[in-house]
């Protein structure tokens, strides 16, 4: 699987499947996110049910959230969103990692996963943050069309290389949960 989906602005996908439903993952989705990430990161899955593990931990402690989409029972994508206090960022909540299997992109899930994590981030705070390659465009879209903006471009993170590319920085401010 490619680091970054195939950036086609022009072709539209089938719409978002009856029955999708996102929730937060559980350790029973570990096989298949750990699946998905090694495929898409190239690494071993052992390697990737690690790092679903240490971020389990971390939502357990209330400082992360991995959301599902799923399809019945079966996950067909994940997102992440994170505390992240690092030099050169400012402290807050971070969207990360958004995979969708490459057999069910295009029919909006991970704008699903995208507005589920905001709206998990509506509850804690009023802004919400993500940083990625320059040359992420599908990335790029997908969060300008939930509100995100520009604010940083040749972002320096630590243990972060952005390849071939330039870092980039975006926010969004996040409304208040209705009945807030």
């Amino acid at each position: 699987m490619p680091l970054f989906a195939d950036y086609e602005p022009q072709r539209h996908g089938a719409p978002t499947p009856t029955g999708l439903a996102t929730r937060p993952a559980t350790r029973d989705d570990l096989p298949v996110l750990a699946a998905m990430r090694a495929a898409r990161d190239e690494m071993p899955v052992e390697a990737a049910a690690a790092v679903f593990l240490r971020q389990f931990a971390s939502a357990e402690a209330g400082l992360a959230l991995v959301l599902v989409a799923a399809l019945g029972d079966a996950p067909v994508g994940y997102g992440v969103v994170a505390q992240l206090a690092m030099p050169g960022l400012p402290e807050g909540w971070y969207l990360s990692g958004v995979v969708v299997a490459p057999a069910h992109r295009r029919q909006g899930i991970g704008a699903c996963l995208t507005r589920g994590r905001l709206d998990w981030v509506a509850a804690r705070d009023r802004r919400a943050y993500y940083f990625t390659n320059e040359r992420n465009r599908v990335s790029i879209d997908l969060h300008t069309r939930s509100g995100f903006r520009e604010l940083v471009r040749d972002l320096q993170v630590p243990g972060i290389t952005f390849s071939n590319g330039v870092g980039l920085l975006f926010g969004v401010d996040v409304p208040a949960p209705s009945g807030a």
